[in-house]
């Protein structure tokens, strides 16, 4: 059995090295399309997550009221990109109000760039909307949605990082799903 060369080992080295170096330079580009993915589902799972504290009859804790089993929704506001909220909806109004809160979620290296309306109807809605409110009332799984006081049957949140952008598509008949742009 013969040994391996000098010339041999350097192609076996430089094949190696091209691999890595390809695959090396893709993994940015991978992380950010990971990232993005990932935060988009976490969003649908929140919208979820509103909808379970809702049916479950979950109790919130009003400063004002007491205790109270309130509608939840999910609340994004254009002017905070980085950012979202699950409210209770105490009031009944289909608004976040400020001292509705029942949480404040942080996007990791996600902005959302656009908030529409009507996004997968025919013919399509609008976009650039300041804020949209998903709410889920019992004991119907009832969802309301409503951006800048006008109630909607479909929005989207779209997401945007590093170039990549996802929409997070949600429905009156409380379908949500994932969608890369």
């Amino acid at each position: 059995m013969r040994g391996f060369t000098i010339i041999e080992l350097l192609v076996v080295i430089g094949v190696f090295a091209a691999i890595n170096g390809m695959v090396l330079a893709n993994y940015p580009k991978f992380t950010t399309s990971l990232n993005l993915g990932n935060v988009s589902q976490d969003i649908a799972s929140v919208l979820r997550q509103a909808e379970g504290y809702a049916m479950g009859v979950r109790a919130f804790n009003d400063p004002v009221s007491g205790i109270v089993f309130p509608p939840y929704g999910v609340h994004f506001k254009k002017i905070e990109p980085d950012k979202f909220n699950i409210f209770a909806d105490i009031n009944g109004n289909g608004n976040y109000d400020i001292n509705e809160s029942a949480g404040e979620f942080i996007l990791n290296k996600v902005k959302i760039v656009d908030l529409c309306v009507n996004y997968d109807s025919s013919p399509p809605g609008q976009c650039n909307k300041a804020d949209i409110n998903i709410v889920y009332k019992r004991p119907d799984p009832a969802v309301t949605i409503k951006s800048q006081g006008e109630s909607v049957s479909n929005g989207a949140v779209i997401l945007e990082s590093v170039g990549k952008q996802s929409a997070v598509i949600f429905w009156i008949s409380g379908q949500i799903y994932v969608k890369k742009l």
